[in-house]
């Protein structure tokens, strides 16, 4: 026979316990979509050859798209090409999460757009930069990265 175990307000355990999952998981969902939302934004805002419609439930659907894309499939993307990445320095990685970035592009293309663009120059402290063409390829590689970066750095700092 099982008892029901209460804590002191009289509540089960069980149900609080049940109760503070659901709340975590739904932390992590919210915190899920606005990371991706400020990386999505963020690289739109500073990449002239990226775009992503403002319209919000079109803005939305392209956030559900990236979460889904970094918090999905990229963990097991790292499990499954863990041995490549010793040996490549991790190069399989990179290819892999642009290849993926470019299938929800290409998925969403009402959506979501990326082109090649004209990087200004840029002088920071004696480092000169002159204006480069950024070709689509490279774009989408470095829209990837920066992405990552972003969602990571936000996962880590919140």
């Amino acid at each position: 026979m099982q008892e029901n175990i209460t804590g002191i307000s009289g509540i089960s355990t069980c149900s609080r316990c049940s109760q503070y999952l659901y709340n975590e998981s739904m932390k992590r969902i919210f915190r899920m979509i606005v990371f991706s939302s400020v990386a999505l934004y963020s690289t739109m805002l500073w990449n002239k050859g990226f775009d992503v419609s403002l319209v919000p439930i079109q803005f939305l659907i392209a956030v559900l798209a990236i979460a889904g894309l970094y918090y999905l499939l990229i963990p097991l993307s790292k499990i499954i090409l863990l041995p490549l990445n010793f040996i490549s320095f991790g190069l399989v990685s990179i290819a892999f999460n642009s290849l993926l970035f470019y299938l929800i592009i290409s998925r969403f293309s009402g959506i979501i757009s990326i082109k090649g663009w004209q990087a200004p120059h840029v002088q920071l402290l004696s480092l000169n930069a002159g204006p480069a063409e950024i070709n689509a390829f490279w774009n989408i590689v470095l829209c990837s990265i920066v992405m990552y970066v972003v969602i990571n750095l936000l996962e880590k700092l919140l």
